[in-house]
């Protein structure tokens, strides 16, 4: 074990130097434990608050998931509802329109043409922050399987869709009245 120096802060004597210095030997072990289990954790909590919220694979997203990610602009999101269904109840802001009728043509598109017409980057094949949603998750899982067959590999499924959002914008609402 390598000797253990004590830079003199105050005048002590050998023998309180030599005490101090044997309680501090007897307790490093328990402070080197401590604290490589403190930065551990720490690097463990680093770690899950960079993990996404889903499955990078594709899959679901819930509500709680879906709110994160817009909070850090961290999404891709596109609602499958027809025109007329956004008109009649709204939709959830940043989420661009694209209808399942033109799912395929759409990201068959060149990328420059597809940013013109919607007025979004086109996701590329390889992006794992892609979401779709509809009223139910229904119209959204066949836009999905659709994008899969298109060679879209991180595509996710809001499977609340338009009905659980709204839902839960009335209860924040009347919460916050």
């Amino acid at each position: 074990m390598a000797s253990l120096r004590i830079r003199p802060v105050l005048s002590l004597s050998p023998r309180v130097a030599t005490g101090v210095r044997a309680v501090f030997l007897r307790q490093a072990p328990v402070i080197n434990r401590n604290l490589l289990a403190f930065y551990a954790s720490q690097e463990q909590q680093d770690k899950n608050s960079k993990r996404p919220c889903y499955d990078e694979n594709g899959g679901e997203v819930t509500l709680t998931c879906l709110k994160e990610l817009l909070s850090k602009a961290d999404i891709q999101l596109f609602d499958v509802r027809n025109p007329e269904e956004l008109l009649e109840t709204g939709q959830i802001p940043g989420a661009v329109n694209i209808p399942l009728s033109d799912i395929t043509a759409a990201f068959m598109l060149p990328p420059a043409i597809f940013e013109q017409i919607y007025d979004v980057p086109m996701p590329s094949k390889t992006d794992n922050n892609i979401v779709f949603h509809c009223k139910t998750g229904v119209r959204a899982q066949n836009a999905i399987d659709t994008l899969k067959n298109l060679g879209f590999k991180g595509t996710h499924n809001y499977t609340g869709g338009w009905v659980e959002w709204q839902e839960a914008m009335k209860k924040d609402t009347e919460s916050n009245s």
